[in-house]
């Protein structure tokens, strides 16, 4: 069984991996004033490439939230960043109230943070998703789809399999649930897939 060093040990390389490496010299001094405190070790990530760096998205985190805001005076990168990590939080409640951060945000990398949770259960981040959407950054959204087809394709599958088997409107007349029309996720991926059509191919954005 791992120690409690080792475990912090390797949140902290997870932390590295998770954005791109440019941030590296912001994300050492994050996590030498933040108090990371967890029990269970990040064991999963996804994959996505930014501006074709390879990058490994945590899963779930497992960190206590209360310690992690104390620091009063993390850049803004830094905030950003911990709020991205927070989205991945395995309390629903810490993922919606960091995603307020994260949405507001013109940082290219905070784009599969988002993007993730359309194609998770939790409605109500979906709907706050759909909600701010004509605030988000379109042309970051857009590179970001373009540049992981395969990510998008199966975030698109994952929505239709959560709305299938949990909040589908079965038959005329039933109170609970919703049409395909009406369900945030396929709002959104339509709304999405229209920024797309609509934007001609750019480079992404650096920063």
């Amino acid at each position: 069984m791992k120690q409690v060093s080792e475990i912090k040990a390797s949140e902290g390389e997870m932390v590295l991996l998770a954005f791109p490496k440019s941030l590296k010299k912001d994300l050492l001094e994050l996590m030498s004033r933040i108090s990371v405190n967890t029990l269970h070790a990040t064991q999963w990530t996804f994959p996505v490439q930014l501006n074709n760096e390879p990058i490994a998205i945590p899963v779930r985190i497992y960190w206590k939230e209360q310690r992690l805001m104390e620091p009063q005076d993390l850049t803004e990168i830094q905030k950003t960043a911990l709020s991205c990590l927070l989205t991945r939080h395995h309390n629903g409640f810490v993922r919606e109230k960091h995603l307020k951060l994260v949405l507001k945000s013109n940082h290219y990398w905070v784009q599969p943070f988002i993007i993730q949770l359309i194609g998770e259960y939790v409605i109500e981040i979906i709907q706050h998703i759909r909600n701010q959407f004509s605030d988000l950054n379109k042309v970051n959204l857009t590179n970001f789809i373009k540049e992981n087809p395969g990510f998008w394709d199966l975030t698109k599958s994952r929505i239709m399999s959560y709305w299938d088997c949990y909040y589908r409107k079965k038959f005329n007349g039933q109170i609970t649930g919703y049409t395909r029309k009406e369900y945030p996720g396929f709002e959104l991926a339509d709304s999405i897939e229209n920024e797309k059509s609509k934007e001609s191919p750019t480079k992404c954005m650096k920063s």
